[in-house]
C-alpha cells in the first residue's frame, strides 16, 4: 500500500503543478509577443498531454509488471497467495 500512497501523494502534487502551468500559460497565450504565445503553447501541451501521459505509462507499467510477476509466482507455485499490492511495493 506504500506504493499507493506514494502515486497519490505524486500525483496530487502533478496536478497543482499542471493546474499552475495553465494558468501561466493561460497568461503567456494572451500576451502580445509571438515568442510568449508559443510558450504558452508549449505550456498547454505539457500541462494536458507530457505530463499526466507520463505518469500514466509509468504507472501502468509498474501494473503490468506487477502482474506478470504475479501470474509467473502462480504458475511456479499454485499455492501461492502475494497480492498485487505485496509486488508492487517490492519493486524499485
Amino acid at each position: 500500500m506504500k506504493t499507493i500512497l506514494k502515486w497519490l501523494v505524486v500525483g496530487f502534487c502533478e496536478l497543482i503543478l499542471c493546474f499552475w502551468i495553465l494558468g501561466t500559460s493561460a497568461n503567456l497565450v494572451s500576451a502580445p509577443s509571438t515568442l510568449k504565445v508559443w510558450f504558452g503553447v508549449f505550456g498547454y501541451l505539457s500541462g494536458l498531454v507530457i505530463i499526466p501521459g507520463s505518469s500514466i505509462y509509468y504507472v501502468t507499467r509498474k501494473i503490468h509488471r506487477a502482474k506478470v510477476q504475479q501470474r509467473q509466482l502462480k504458475a511456479t507455485f499454485p499455492e501461492d497467495e502475494t497480492s498485487l499490492f505485496q509486488l508492487l511495493d517490492s519493486q524499485r
